[in-house]
């Protein structure tokens, strides 16, 4: 037809007739069955509660506290209500999804790392700890490894045996949330219970 004829247009009016076409689109599908990775070995391991976690930090929280204010002229002590924001890291264990929450004031380093010595102390320190890559984080990550390693000479001594904790970071980008997806979803969770 094309030998004998110029068709102007040909292509885009046979695709537009496809387009509205029902029967036509429906046999031009093809469904493909979706492909999911595997779990990551560290999902299916039996091991002692919290070996391997992941680690969040998120939620505002607005909380009310009170402050003793006096008065320069009047030397009058009162109290005033004031609205300060706290925040919460979520350790997640990976087999079992137990949950354990640590309320911070800021989202400072310090403050993580106080938070962390918390959560060890009180359900024993883990060997894996996913987490994305935000910076107070990756500054806890440096100075937990610089307090062991100046312990080291005690702890042999007192036979402490080794707390060897590796961070293991994602991707910091917004489009990469589904990686860390075990913790991602039980902080949405935990929103939604305390109404954030």
């Amino acid at each position: 037809l094309r030998a004998i004829y110029g068709v102007m247009y040909g292509r885009s009016s046979l695709n537009k007739l496809n387009s509205t076409c029902f029967k036509c689109k429906k046999r031009a599908k093809v469904y493909k069955p979706q492909m999911f990775p595997n779990l990551p070995i560290e999902r299916l391991q039996c091991a002692k509660v919290f070996t391997s976690v992941g680690l969040d930090l998120s939620g505002v929280l607005h909380a009310d506290d009170w402050v003793t204010v006096k008065t320069s002229d009047t030397q009058e002590v009162a109290r005033v209500k004031t609205l300060n924001k706290r925040y919460y890291l979520i350790l997640t264990r990976f087999v079992t999804r137990l949950v354990h929450l640590e309320l911070i004031y800021n989202r400072s380093a310090d403050e993580v790392i106080k938070a962390l010595k918390r959560a060890f102390n009180r359900r024993g320190h883990p060997s894996l700890v996913f987490t994305d890559g935000e910076p107070s984080f990756r500054r806890a990550d440096r100075e937990l490894n610089l307090l062991w390693q100046e312990a080291n000479p005690r702890r042999l001594e007192q036979g402490i045996p080794e707390m060897d904790i590796e961070f293991k970071y994602r991707t910091p980008t917004m489009e990469a949330a589904s990686s860390g997806g075990i913790y991602e979803r039980l902080n949405r969770n935990i929103k939604s219970i305390l109404d954030v």
